[in-house]
């Protein structure tokens, strides 16, 4: 697991190499989409849809980023629960949650709309926001 302050490419060497993990990334300063964005840019090289959450506290701070699935070209796998795990381990009070399309098209998908209600609605069940959904 990592530590300490990292640059936005250590963070996306570190996702490369530790799929699976939450890790800390308090260093960074989430003020809105944009910089939510940029931070997470590394998804849109990535040949497979992948579906990350980033745990954010009370004053925006990001406290973990986690991979919740990789998928194929056109879908990733999530469910709620497991991607809200590690968030609610942190104490997070707010979410973004976002994923890139392979092919190129930064539109969210009618199955990416469904997905932020599901999350909405879970995130609000374990009393924390979802802010955004981005895809990239």
């Amino acid at each position: 697991m990592a530590t300490g302050p990292h640059t936005p490419a250590e963070v996306e060497a570190i996702i490369r190499l530790e799929p699976m993990r939450y890790f800390p990334v308090k260093h960074l300063s989430v003020k809105g989409p944009r910089d939510a964005a940029d931070m997470l840019d590394f998804l849109r090289d990535n040949a497979r849809e992948s579906l990350y959450v980033l745990a954010l506290d009370a004053e925006g701070r990001p406290l973990h980023l986690g991979l919740v699935g990789i998928g194929s070209a056109v879908s990733a796998p999530y469910h709620p629960r497991e991607a809200l795990q590690a968030a609610i381990l942190a104490n997070a009070k707010y979410l973004i949650v976002t994923h890139n399309h392979p092919m190129g098209l930064s539109v969210p998908s009618r199955a990416d709309l469904v997905m932020t209600e599901h999350f909405a609605k879970a995130a609000t069940a374990a009393g924390m926001v979802l802010v955004d959904h981005l895809v990239v």
